[in-house]
C-alpha cells in the first residue's frame, strides 16, 4: 500500500500485522468518538484528531510512520485522505476471494 509516496506493508493475514491493525483502529474509533462528546474549540478539534490519525498509523506500521507520511507539517485533510486511503486497501484485500 502506498500513501503519500510511503510504502507502507500491509498484509493483514499476518497475525502480528493483523492484531497491530485491529489495536489501531479501535484507538482510532474510540479517540475520535471521545473527541466528538468534548467542548473543545475548532482549532483545539483538528489538533487531537490529527492527533489520532497520527497515532493510528504508528500503532499499524510502526513508530515514526506518521512523521514518514504527513512530515513536520500536519493537515487533517491530507491526515484524512491518508486514513480513507488506508481504507480503500484494507477493504480491497479483505474483499478478495482468494483469501478466505
Amino acid at each position: 500500500m502506498r500513501i503519500n509516496g510511503v510504502e507502507l506493508p500491509l498484509d493483514l493475514y499476518d497475525l502480528e500485522t493483523a492484531g497491530r491493525v485491529q489495536k489501531a483502529l479501535c484507538n482510532l474509533s474510540q479517540e475520535l468518538g471521545a473527541l466528538e462528546r468534548k467542548d473543545v474549540d475548532w482549532c483545539e478539534s483538528l489538533r487531537e484528531q490529527m492527533g489520532a490519525v497520527c497515532r493510528f498509523f504508528d500503532t499499524a506500521f510502526g513508530k515514526g510512520t506518521a512523521r514518514r507520511l504527513f512530515g513536520r507539517r500536519q493537515n487533517l485533510r491530507s491526515g484524512y485522505d491518508a486514513v480513507n486511503e488506508f481504507f480503500r486497501a484494507f477493504y480491497e484485500i479483505r474483499s478478495r476471494p482468494d483469501m478466505l
